[in-house]
């Protein structure tokens, strides 16, 4: 699933119209948001039909399709992982470094 993420989200920025820059920075951050997906992935404990559906999903609108199929507290999980947050705390989520 990390893969399949890499190789969508580099061939979107392959075809986008971002300055060298921008496009190098989205690069270097790529692998950190694919160890945070794969991340919440397993601590969110998503089924193996959205897995199966990333994995085979060929473009990123197919890919967040599958996202739609997680429940309300998946969805949260990974949208805190993409901004930084620690979302291994019982489903909830703090901006990484700060304690309960």
């Amino acid at each position: 699933m990390g893969a399949k993420f890499l190789a969508i989200a580099r061939d979107r920025l392959d075809t986008s119209t971002l300055g060298e820059d921008k496009r190098r920075g989205v690069l270097e951050s790529l692998p950190a948001m694919r160890d945070s997906i794969v991340a919440v992935c397993g601590e969110s404990k998503w089924t193996a039909a959205v897995r199966t559906c990333l994995v085979q999903a060929n473009d990123h609108v197919a890919f967040e399709a599958c996202e739609q199929q997680l429940t309300d507290a998946q969805r949260r999980a990974l949208d805190g992982a993409s901004r930084g947050e620690d979302t291994t705390t019982n489903g909830e989520s703090t901006p990484t470094g700060e304690s309960r």
